[in-house]
């Protein structure tokens, strides 16, 4: 496991904060289109948004209706979303400029608002849709 916040284990809360972002590797068929689509040298193939929501951390992210009831981006459990990832593989991103997770948040919470559909195309330059 990595994690850039110090943290031995995604369970370890005491160090997220609102708009940080979680990556991690799934296990299924379009992980590994992701991954072969981002052509990167990290093994991460998908992210998602903290938020805190009525005291509990939560995910924004957004997943194909194939591996969920809800179609693109959606809000799920912390324990949900690490439940996916290949051996719990996971990293902990956060912008260095202090207290500004919610420049971050803010729009993925938005996103979720307007039930953005997923991207079945994996195309960057179009944000009608996401994967």
């Amino acid at each position: 496991m990595m994690c850039g916040h110090n943290c031995s284990t995604y369970k370890d809360i005491n160090h997220y904060q609102d708009g940080d972002i979680i990556l991690r590797k799934g296990h299924g068929i379009i992980s590994g289109i992701i991954s072969a689509s981002i052509k990167d040298s990290l093994p991460y193939s998908h992210c998602g948004i903290h938020a805190k929501e009525k005291q509990h951390w939560k995910v924004i992210h957004s997943v194909a209706r194939e591996l969920s009831n809800i179609d693109g981006v959606q809000l799920c459990s912390l324990d949900d979303f690490m439940a996916e990832s290949v051996d719990s593989y996971f990293m902990l991103v956060r912008c260095r400029i202090d207290n500004v997770g919610f420049l971050i948040a803010s729009p993925a919470k938005d996103y979720l608002k307007r039930k953005i559909p997923f991207d079945y195309q994996f195309n960057m330059a179009d944000s009608s849709a996401f994967f």
